[in-house]
């Protein structure tokens, strides 16, 4: 379940990618997205003041790794491997899409979309 609202999520920035980048432009879009991060940043320093900075544990970076070289190495794999997909999914899959079957930032976004909500259903 955590899964497939994930990738809604995904989907749902994939319409939204589409759309801006059809409607506005690379740059303008950009700018549109940064002052939502911007906004959304602002809210949650309002919304959870009194919960930051209440950890009452607060591990040291070296206690963030394992004490097994396999796992720490295994980890460091899985960060690369699933960086690398979202790469491909993010910048080649659409590149190959617009080049090669001239789709529009509309389309391939849609096409993205759909298909990253639709292949865990």
């Amino acid at each position: 379940m955590l899964t497939g609202s994930k990738n809604a999520l995904k989907g749902v920035g994939f319409f939204l990618g589409g759309f801006l980048l059809s409607s506005i432009g690379f740059h303008d879009a950009i700018l549109v997205m940064a002052i939502a991060l911007g906004l959304v940043w602002l809210a949650s320093l309002y919304l959870l003041r009194e919960d930051l900075d209440k950890s009452k544990n607060k591990p040291k970076f070296s206690k963030m790794f394992s004490k097994s070289r396999e796992i720490n190495i295994l980890s460091a794999a899985r960060l690369f491997l699933f960086g690398a997909r979202d790469v491909w999914f993010v910048i080649a899959v659409p590149v190959y899409l617009s080049s090669q079957f001239d789709w529009d930032h509309w389309r391939v976004g849609s096409f993205l979309a759909l298909w990253v909500i639709g292949y865990r259903l």
